[in-house]
């Protein structure tokens, strides 16, 4: 059964859903109501229907009953949501907009992201993760201080420019076939995940500086198991996303990954990543 929805999930993703993640919105802010996270400021596309509302206190209720509708993978574990959730409020209370946010399609379904900063430096280790800090330098986020010497100890590595790689979890739950047809289910996490680009594009155009690092997002990334949200690969891929998989992904988080990847300045070259025969990255310059 699982295999047949996947096929199903191919099928409506390739043949009924295209379009570009990031030309298809056009974001617009505007403030929260009195009451909704003062200071807070709502997302919202007017052409799709589309809204991005600053998930606060009052959101965490709903939160957590989606959350516990997703694949867990990749997410905060159950028993630390709550201090999570609370970190974050803490960070929006400081004015970064790299935060939770809960979505809501033009159809009224609501689904929430979150939006944060990935590390490229540290806490990688020069030798065990050097193929995760080659990643990072294909992506353009990071380069070796000298050429010449291409080693990956952290003084010998360096930020480019200013760059930084925001990184999204979506809390997209699972289909409910009760609620929604797969047709249904597929545009709606394929239009989430373009909308969720577009507003990390809208934070990086206004120079929105990512939380823990004086840098600003280049491009955003999510995480997401091979196995378990195969769908959600899909989906992302529809919309727009590039998929980097690197057997060292599973060494550093002890499970599969595969790294989405949005462009966020989608006119500049910039490079695909291609898996090396061991895994290692193999970068080409292409226009995105």
């Amino acid at each position: 059964m699982k295999k047949f929805q996947i096929l199903l999930y191919t099928f409506f993703s390739i043949f009924f859903i295209s379009f570009n993640a990031l030309s298809a919105f056009d974001i617009k802010e505007e403030a929260v109501s009195s009451g909704e996270a003062p200071g807070g400021v709502r997302f919202f596309c007017a052409q799709t229907g589309w809204t991005a509302t600053p998930a606060d206190g009052t959101h965490f209720e709903e939160f957590q009953e989606t959350f516990g509708r997703c694949n867990p993978n990749g997410l905060p574990a159950p028993e630390k949501l709550p201090a999570w959730y609370a970190n974050l409020q803490k960070r929006r209370e400081m004015g970064n907009e790299w935060n939770i946010y809960q979505l809501t399609s033009p159809e009224g379904h609501k689904l929430y992201v979150s939006f944060g900063v990935m590390p490229t430096r540290t806490p990688y280790k020069p030798v065990e993760h050097h193929d995760i800090l080659k990643t990072f330098i294909s992506l353009g986020i990071i380069r070796h201080v000298d050429q010449a010497a291409q080693t990956f100890e952290q003084k010998a590595l360096e930020r480019v420019d200013e760059r930084g790689l925001a990184i999204m979890l979506p809390f997209f739950p699972r289909l409910d076939p009760e609620v929604q047809s797969v047709g249904e289910y597929s545009r709606l996490c394929t239009q989430s995940f373009g909308f969720c680009a577009a507003i990390a594009q809208h934070f990086a155009m206004k120079k929105a500086l990512l939380p823990r690092e004086v840098a600003q997002a280049y491009r955003l990334i999510a995480l997401l198991s091979p196995v378990e949200n195969l769908p959600l690969i899909l989906f992302a891929q529809q919309a727009g996303f590039e998929v980097i998989e690197n057997k060292w992904f599973k060494e550093f988080y002890g499970d599969p990954r595969a790294m989405l990847v949005a462009n966020l300045f989608a006119t500049e070259t910039s490079a695909n990543v291609k898996a090396g025969p061991d895994g290692s990255q193999e970068a080409e310059a292409a226009n995105q």
